[in-house]
């Protein structure tokens, strides 16, 4: 189901894939150790130029299926008349380069390998019906101190 989302042929390599020039060889890693393990050899995908290896087909509809989890979650939450009594969090690590700035897999610098996701839902502060235009999913809320939602 969630493949479907995802074909292949509308799939493109990362907009950004050159190594910077300038880069301290520190902040580099070129995934030799991504090339040397048995599953990603069994691709046979020539990192980071080539075809984009299916798996990462799968990975971008893991992505779509956890976040239709989230979804099921607070929407049972809502059935069950707990919506207005229960925070939800949602933290994740920060998942794999993939070929953003030539890098594959979780060894960088660069924002893609360090940002995480860091979701909060608390009745009360993180809904604002009168606020939320239609299509509106979740507004960026100020943690540490009184906030409006603000969307960037």
């Amino acid at each position: 189901e969630y493949l479907s989302l995802y074909p292949l042929d509308h799939m493109s390599l990362a907009p950004d894939p050159d190594v910077p020039k300038g880069l301290p060889a520190v902040a580099y890693n070129p995934w030799m150790d991504l090339r040397l393990r048995e599953d990603v050899r069994a691709l046979n995908a020539s990192f980071p130029y080539g075809p984009i290896p299916k798996d990462f087909q799968h990975y971008f509809a893991a992505v779509s299926y956890l976040d239709a989890q989230v979804g099921r979650l607070l929407g049972a939450l809502g059935d069950m008349g707990l919506a207005d009594d229960t925070m939800v969090v949602f933290s994740s690590d920060h998942g794999w380069s993939l070929g953003e700035h030539g890098e594959w897999a979780k060894y960088s610098n660069f924002d893609v390998a360090t940002r995480v996701p860091l979701m909060f839902y608390v009745p009360g502060v993180t809904s604002f019906p009168d606020w939320l235009g239609a299509g509106t999913v979740f507004p960026f809320v100020d943690v540490f101190g009184q906030s409006k939602p603000t969307f960037k």
